[in-house]
C-alpha cells in the first residue's frame, strides 16, 4: 500500500460515492480503479486528472494526490535528498552567526611541541586536536591561507572550518577540492554530494566571500584505496596529510615537501570546476536572480513573499532611489527581470507569516535593501497583497506559508529547472559585510534544490493555499 492509495480512497469515501459509480461516471475501467486502490496497479496520469476533475478536488487536495502519485515513481535518493536540504535549511535557521563578536583566538603551544618527534598519529581523538592547532597557527600569519582536499562529509573537520570564520575581523583564505560521486545518469541527485553541499553552504555563508570550494567528479566505490593518505590539509607550514576515513595523519613540514603539495594542489585545481561564484554587486545580483529564473517559470523560497509579477514600469521607476550612481543600469536590469516574472507561466513563492508580517507593517523588503528601494507606502501594501491572494485563488501563483524555523529569515533561494541555483544572504543577515549571492551550476544539487522547492507545496513543512489565504486576509 501507499500513500496514494490511501488518501485517494479517503477522498472518494469523503464523497460518498461508489466505486462503481465512479467507474462508470468517469469511464476508467472499474477493475483498474479497485486494483489501484489495493496497491495492484498504478493509474495513467490522465485517469488520475480525471478523477480530481470528477471528485472536485480543491486546491491542496489536488496537489497532494498528485504529489503522492509522483512518489509511486520516485527513487528513495530523491526523497531522502529532500530530508538533506529540508535539515540544512532547519540547521541554518538555527545557526547563531552573531558569534563573530569572538575575539582571535591565541595558540597555546606551538604545532612543534604538539608532535615532538611524531609524524604519525592515530584516531580521531588525537587528530582532532592537531587540525586545531595547524589552523590556529596558520591564523597567526599575516595572510593566512588554507589549501585541502578532505571531503566535509567529515563534520568535525567542516565544524572547524566555521569555526575559523566565527573569529572577529578574520579573512582567512580557504581553498578546497571536494570530490563528488559521478553517476551514469546526467542531473542524478546525489545524497553524497548534498551531503558535501550541506557543509560548504554554512562555510561559504561564514566566510565573507573567503572561502573557495571546487569540485571534480570520481567514483566513490572504487577511488583512493591504494593511498593510504589520499588527503591533506596544507598551511604555510605544514602539509598534514590524512587518510580516507580520517582516523589516521601523517604531519610533513620539510620545505620541499611543502612546495611538492603547493604544486600539486595547483595542478588539481586546473581540473576542477568553481563549485561557488559570489557577488556582492547588486546589479549582479539581479542578473544571478534572472539567470536563475527559467523562461517559464520562477520558483523561490524567502522570509518574504515575491510580487515581483505585479511591478510595472511605473512602479520601479516610482520605488527604486534615484540618487544611486547606477540608477540607469538598475533600471534597466529591473524592467528585464521583473518583466520576465510577470510573463512566467509557473510563479512558486513561499515565505513565512513573520516575513510578510514585516513586510506589511515597514512596506520594506529584506533583499531589496532602503538604500536601493524606498519602502512602500500601506495603500501599495494593500494593494499587492490583494493582487497576490487573488492570484493564489486563481491558480496563477504557487505558495504557501512555510512554518516557524522550516527556512532561514535572512536567506533568499531561487532555482531553475534549466540550470543555476542561487542563494541571496539579505537585510537579516548578521554579518553585515556587503549585498551578497552564492550561484551554484552543479547539476546534480541543481536538480535536488528545484525538486525540494516543487515539492513544498505538499509537504508538512507549508500551509495550505486556504490556510495561506485566511493568515493574510486578516492583515488587510
Amino acid at each position: 500500500m501507499s500513500a496514494f492509495n490511501d488518501y485517494l480512497r479517503h477522498l472518494i469515501k469523503k464523497r460518498n460515492i461508489s466505486i462503481s459509480e465512479l467507474a462508470r461516471m468517469t469511464q476508467i475501467e472499474r477493475t483498474a480503479l479497485q486494483k489501484s486502490l489495493t496497491g495492484d496497479r498504478v493509474l495513467p496520469y490522465d485517469s488520475v486528472k480525471t478523477l480530481s476533475s470528477f471528485l472536485q478536488l480543491t486546491l491542496s487536495e489536488k496537489k497532494k494526490l498528485l504529489h503522492y502519485y509522483n512518489e509511486l515513481f520516485e527513487s528513495e535518493d530523491v526523497r531522502e535528498s529532500r530530508k538533506i536540504i529540508s535539515n540544512m535549511f532547519l540547521e541554518l535557521a538555527q545557526m547563531d552567526f552573531s558569534r563573530t563578536a569572538f575575539k582571535n583566538p591565541q595558540v597555546e603551544g606551538s604545532l612543534q611541541e604538539y608532535i615532538k618527534n611524531k609524524t604519525i598519529f592515530i584516531g580521531k581523538s588525537n587528530i582532532k586536536p592537531l587540525i586545531k592547532i595547524v589552523f590556529l597557527e596558520e591564523m597567526q600569519h599575516d595572510n593566512p591561507q588554507i589549501k585541502l582536499t578532505v571531503p566535509l562529509t567529515e563534520e568535525f573537520l567542516g565544524d572547524e572550518l566555521l569555526y575559523v570564520y566565527l573569529y572577529k575581523n578574520l579573512n582567512m583564505d580557504i581553498s578546497q577540492i571536494i570530490m563528488f560521486d559521478t553517476s551514469n545518469v546526467v542531473n542524478k541527485i546525489n545524497c553524497h554530494n548534498l551531503k558535501n553541499f550541506k557543509q560548504v553552504l554554512s562555510i561559504s555563508l561564514a566566510s565573507k566571500r573567503n572561502y573557495h570550494p571546487y569540485y571534480y567528479y570520481e567514483n566513490t566505490s572504487t577511488a583512493q584505496y591504494i593511498n593510504p593518505f589520499p588527503y591533506y590539509i596544507l598551511t604555510h607550514d605544514c602539509v598534514l596529510c590524512l587518510s580516507r576515513d580520517c582516523n589516521h595523519a601523517m604531519i610533513l613540514t620539510a620545505t620541499d615537501q611543502l612546495v611538492f603539495y603547493n604544486k600539486h594542489f595547483g595542478e588539481l585545481l586546473k581540473e576542477c570546476s568553481n563549485l561557488i561564484h559570489y557577488t556582492s554587486d547588486p546589479l549582479k545580483i539581479l542578473d544571478t536572480y534572472d539567470n536563475c529564473t527559467d523562461k517559464n517559470g520562477f520558483y523561490m523560497a524567502m522570509h518574504q513573499p515575491c510580487f515581483g509579477c505585479f511591478y510595472t514600469k511605473d512602479i520601479i521607476n516610482h520605488f527604486v532611489r534615484k540618487e544611486l550612481p547606477f540608477y540607469d543600469e538598475l533600471i534597466k536590469t529591473a524592467y528585464r527581470r521583473f518583466q520576465k516574472l510577470c510573463e512566467a507561466q509557473n510563479f512558486y513563492t513561499f515565505f513565512t507569516e513573520e516575513g510578510f508580517k514585516h513586510f506589511y507593517e515597514t512596506g520594506q523588503f529584506d533583499d531589496f535593501p532602503a538604500d536601493l528601494v524606498k519602502p512602500f507606502p500601506i495603500e501599495m501594501r494593500k494593494t499587492l497583497i490583494q493582487k497576490f491572494i487573488h492570484s493564489i485563488k486563481t491558480g496563477k501563483i504557487t505558495t504557501g506559508l512555510m512554518k516557524a524555523d522550516a527556512f532561514p529569515d535572512y536567506l533568499s533561494l531561487t532555482t531553475s529547472n534549466e540550470s543555476d541555483i542561487g542563494i541571496f544572504t539579505t537585510a537579516q543577515f548578521p554579518i553585515q559585510n556587503g549585498f551578497s549571492s552564492i550561484e551554484i551550476k552543479e547539476p546534480g544539487l541543481c536538480k535536488a534544490f528545484h525538486d525540494w522547492l516543487l515539492h513544498l507545496p505538499d509537504s508538512n513543512e507549508v500551509l495550505s493555499p486556504e490556510t495561506t489565504i485566511e493568515i493574510l486576509k486578516n492583515y488587510i
